[in-house]
């Protein structure tokens, strides 16, 4: 800010940014494809920020031409307090099944995660259905680039990046990451990071669940050494053979009852093509 400061009096003579030029047309069309922009120019002019978001109409038609990209879980109860069929399952989301749908912790009806899901898709044109903002032809597109990153290598825009959603950010600093008494909230996560990223922080959660198991075993054959070493001088003892044992079989377990645990929340959250 300090720099900034330092030559905001310089260009305020200059009404007219290099940056707001450049990036005018690119808002333009985002605004054409009905998305929502907020342009913010730095304290210097010389660069300008455009926050970029979708409506919940706008994300639901996306969605459905998305398919089984975007998959969403049915209600358990109705309005009514009726219970649905086939409750709880997942489905690719469709329009006019929309009430039936059960809404993300947030209150919306897709996730932060699929949010950016159907940003990223609407930006990059991965279906012409979406009517997307045609910032450039997709065949003007370097091999293996996305449109966001050709802007970006054609020095069009510095950077794109994904910005929090404060609310549920600070209830995961709060319930999750600042602390280590409570449970880990699997669906919040699953819910703001996606399911692939869950699925690691489950494993996490699993293999020091188990790890207290070979630690508390550990710590008693560490004490039976002692004690040996103290009676007879060396620290040999029938315990650790056993130990040893326990470790092998604690490894099978380990694997075995990973492999359950992954299964389950790969049929629960519908990733059985996840590896």
């Amino acid at each position: 800010r300090k720099v900034a400061s330092s030559h905001a009096k310089s260009d305020k003579a200059d009404p007219i940014s290099y940056a707001k030029l450049n990036m005018q047309p690119i808002l333009d069309k985002l605004r054409s494809s009905d998305m929502v922009v907020r342009e913010v120019m730095s304290e210097d002019r010389k660069h300008m920020f455009a926050l970029v978001s979708v409506s919940e109409k706008r994300q639901r038609m996306v969605a459905e031409v998305m398919g089984e990209h975007i998959r969403v879980r049915m209600k358990v109860i109705d309005d009514e307090g009726n219970e649905i069929k086939n409750a709880g399952g997942w489905t690719p989301f469709k329009n006019d099944l929309y009430p039936y749908y059960e809404k993300s912790s947030e209150g919306l009806l897709f996730s932060s995660c699929q949010q950016q899901y159907i940003m990223e898709f609407l930006l990059n044109e991965r279906d012409p259905r979406a009517m997307g903002p045609q910032v450039m032809q997709k065949e003007a597109c370097l091999p293996g680039n996305s449109i966001l990153q050709q802007l970006i290598a054609d020095e069009r825009i510095v950077d794109f990046f994904y910005l929090h959603h404060p609310d549920k950010k600070n209830w995961l600093l709060e319930h999750w990451a600042g602390t280590y008494l409570r449970k880990q909230p699997v669906e919040d996560i699953r819910e703001y990071f996606g399911e692939e990223i869950a699925l690691f922080f489950v494993f996490c959660g699993y293999f020091l669940t188990m790890l207290w198991v070979l630690a508390g075993v550990g710590i008693f054959t560490f004490a039976m050494e002692m004690e040996a070493l103290q009676q007879s001088g060396h620290t040999a003892n029938p315990y650790s053979p056993l130990f040893a044992i326990f470790c092998a079989i604690w490894s099978i377990n380990f694997s075995a009852g990973w492999r359950r645990l992954e299964m389950v929340y790969q049929w629960e959250w519908d990733t059985l093509d996840y590896k």
